[in-house]
């Protein structure tokens, strides 16, 4: 009976940290405010065995001038929404932003995992952003919009550090490398 027990308690353990490890998440999820940050979905899987056909990323205002990484075979769009707080950068005053990011017409079978990837600016005085991700498997969906971990299909979420001098290089890398 105890190694039925512990058997039973091991399956089930392994089962609930496969579903932790399941949804959609950032590769790096830490980035500096006033950094330019690479935003590297992780996807791990289709929805329920059907291979993912498409992939929106909802942008969060502070997130600023996002381009995203071609992936050959897919096609890539962008939808972009007014700010709130118009910002000026590089000389140009900017009043609108990418609010969204589509990867679709694709296919990323249910066995292998895809990184869907785009370069964008943090400036805000949030902690945290959450990037809510829609997931496309032919017929079905996956809406990773969960506000917290403990739900199902919680959202990618970005902590922000606020380093005091990160003002002094105007959001800039000049070939200083962070390890």
């Amino acid at each position: 009976m105890k190694t039925t027990t512990r058997l039973l308690l091991v399956a089930t353990l392994a089962s609930v940290s496969s579903l932790t490890l399941a949804h959609v998440t950032l590769a790096d999820s830490k980035a500096e405010n006033g950094s330019y940050h690479r935003f590297t979905l992780n996807v791990p899987h289709g929805c329920k065995g059907a291979p993912t056909t498409a992939i929106t990323v909802h942008i969060p205002e502070g997130i600023q001038g996002a381009k995203p990484l071609y992936i050959q075979g897919w096609d890539i769009s962008t939808e972009k929404s007014k700010l709130k707080q118009p910002y000026t950068a590089h000389g140009k005053e900017h009043t609108e932003y990418v609010s969204a990011i589509t990867w679709a017409n694709g296919d990323l079978p249910n066995d292998f995992y895809g990184e869907f990837v785009f370069r964008a600016k943090v400036s805000t005085d949030a902690e945290t952003l959450l990037l809510k991700v829609d997931q496309q498997c032919g017929d079905q969906s996956v809406s990773w919009s969960a506000e917290s971990h403990d739900e199902p299909h919680p959202a990618a979420v970005l902590t922000i550090t606020h380093d005091q001098h990160s003002d002094d290089h105007h959001g800039h890398n000049h070939g200083e490398h962070k390890h």
